[in-house]
């Protein structure tokens, strides 16, 4: 989910609601705008997910990995359990 609400230009909002799994990972994850030097921050709520297995890790793993090529600030947030 991309988020509708007004952000600056540099700043890229991304939700993801549900278990992050084998299946859903890649499909949720997998997006070539995250690794987009024209963002300066990348904001990933994971605040819905409530169960990320190995797949799902990797795949953010993966996407912490092409930010930090591109130079983008990542913050994560997620709810505690």
């Amino acid at each position: 989910f991309v988020s509708a609400e007004p952000v600056p230009k540099d700043v890229m909002i991304y939700r993801i609601a549900g278990p992050l799994f084998f299946g859903t990972a890649e499909k949720a994850l997998d997006r070539a705008e995250f690794s987009n030097p024209q963002f300066r921050y990348l904001i990933l709520d994971i605040s819905q997910v409530p169960t990320i297995d190995l797949t799902g890790l990797v795949a953010l793993e993966s996407i912490l990995l092409r930010a930090d090529r591109y130079k983008n600030n990542v913050i994560l947030c997620a709810k505690p359990h």
